[in-house]
């Protein structure tokens, strides 16, 4: 990670496959923020700059236990969910704890093809998400129906973000459909979509450990983790998505990227 070509192989494996793996980074907080900060600068949040945790209940948040996470995506309550994370496992004594991950845009291919009222359902049906238990903060997207799942890009119709977190999902509200008589539907959709979701075959657990930096594109990759005893700590940080992709182009093209748009 010291030279820009080492640096461009990793953002662009984050960029090809939604994730990049990193070894060798000491395990501490400073040197894993010193290496987010080669990418560009960190997105603070409500969590902090950078921010670690193990299961404390610090915050009214199921990353703050001990328990089995599903397959998610984080900040699915901001407007913008942000673009890219970093996780580093400092300190482990303990047993489980293994990190899985799961491509969604594998599952929404394979959700299209094996049910595409489904998909088509989940691309357009507003779900609201939310942020709280914190006493300090109450985040909502500012959209006040919610936000699809599955989203598009909307000139050329590619599926361009994944946001789900079961656990940060809100009630409904009728009042604000325009289709009210599609609420059924929407939860036999959702229920497809989990269920491919957690299928074992869709689902690749990794081993993380101190010294082993993984890096996900948090609009492609869903995260989780099984269930653990004994002492955990995580690190780790978000980075926009327009800040990723703009390192990424310079790191590619330096200064002919003006002379292409131009």
């Amino acid at each position: 990670m010291e030279t820009d070509e080492g640096l461009l192989q990793w953002l662009e494996n984050i960029d090809t496959f939604g994730i990049g793996v990193v070894d060798g980074v000491p395990p501490t907080h400073e040197d894993t923020a010193k290496l987010a900060k080669r990418i560009t600068f960190i997105r603070e949040t409500h969590y902090g700059k950078y921010w670690s945790f193990t299961a404390d209940m610090a915050h009214a948040d199921t990353a703050y236990t001990n328990m089995a996470l599903p397959a998610h995506t984080d900040t699915t309550y901001f407007t913008e969910p942000i673009g890219i994370q970093l996780f580093h496992i400092t300190n482990f004594q303990g047993r489980g704890g293994e990190s899985l991950y799961v491509d969604g845009f594998h599952i929404a291919k394979k959700l299209k093809k094996v049910n595409p009222d489904a998909y088509d359902l989940l691309s357009r049906f507003p779900v609201p998400t939310h942020s709280a238990g914190d006493p300090k903060f109450f985040m909502t997207p500012q959209f006040s129906r919610g936000v699809p799942i599955l989203n598009h890009d909307p000139l050329t119709g590619a599926l361009r973000m994944v946001r789900f977190n079961n656990d940060d999902r809100s009630v409904l509200d009728a009042r604000f459909l325009e289709k009210p008589m599609e609420v059924e539907a929407f939860y036999d959709a959702l229920r497809e979509w989990t269920k491919l979701l957690r299928s074992p075959k869709n689902e690749v657990y990794i081993k993380l450990e101190p010294g082993r930096v993984a890096a996900v594109n948090n609009w492609r990759v869903l995260h989780g983790r099984s269930e653990f005893d004994g002492k955990r700590t995580v690190g780790g940080c978000y980075i926009g998505m327009d800040d990723f992709k703009s390192r990424l182009r310079i790191l590619k093209e330096g200064n002919d990227i003006y002379k292409n748009d131009l």
